[in-house]
């Protein structure tokens, strides 16, 4: 029997392990949680340059890591929160030094900068585990990047990949 991964229901503040391409874990918050009606929610994701291999690693470090300054936030276009695909693992205050988050709040919904986008991939890009360049628009992670954040040393072009680490990656030339 394939057990079923625990719903989470989101809440501003909530912080969260990301599971990356390398089994390696990476800190997101919930910078934003709104219920829009019953199983629904408005969320925007922040991301912070803190990756560890464990989840009791990844608490060690966020105890002592500036959680001010998140690299990215975005509305994910799935729900990565309520379906399970990340991990609850505590809680702080969201008090950013570089966005304004509320301010960014856009439509109906409360989409930050007014729309959804892909986040599966963000820590892999950052961390140099998928290509920094290979979604269509080919600076969609340079936009991300907020205030106090340029293109981390770890980041790698297609270009920097092999021909084999591509395939598995499911991406082609």
């Amino acid at each position: 029997m394939i057990e079923k991964k625990k719903k989470i229901e989101p809440a501003t503040g909530q912080l969260l392990s990301v599971p990356m391409l390398d089994g390696s874990l990476g800190l997101a918050q919930v910078a934003f949680a709104n219920k829009i009606d019953k199983k629904t929610y408005a969320v925007a994701l922040a991301f912070f340059p803190i990756k560890a291999e464990t989840v009791d690693e990844l608490l060690k470090k966020t105890k002592f890591e500036n959680l001010k300054l998140p690299f990215a936030i975005v509305t994910p276009s799935s729900t990565p929160i309520e379906d399970g695909e990340v991990n609850l693992i505590g809680a702080a205050g969201v008090e950013y030094e570089n966005v304004d988050v509320s301010s960014r709040l856009k439509g109906a919904y409360q989409w930050f900068d007014g729309r959804q986008r892909p986040w599966r991939f963000i820590f892999d890009m950052y961390y140099g585990l998928y290509p920094w360049d290979a979604f269509h628009n080919k600076n969609w992670m340079d936009e991300l990047l907020l205030a106090g954040h340029d293109k981390p040393l770890t980041a790698r072009l297609k270009k920097d990949f092999s021909l084999e680490e591509l395939e598995k990656l499911g991406l082609h030339i």
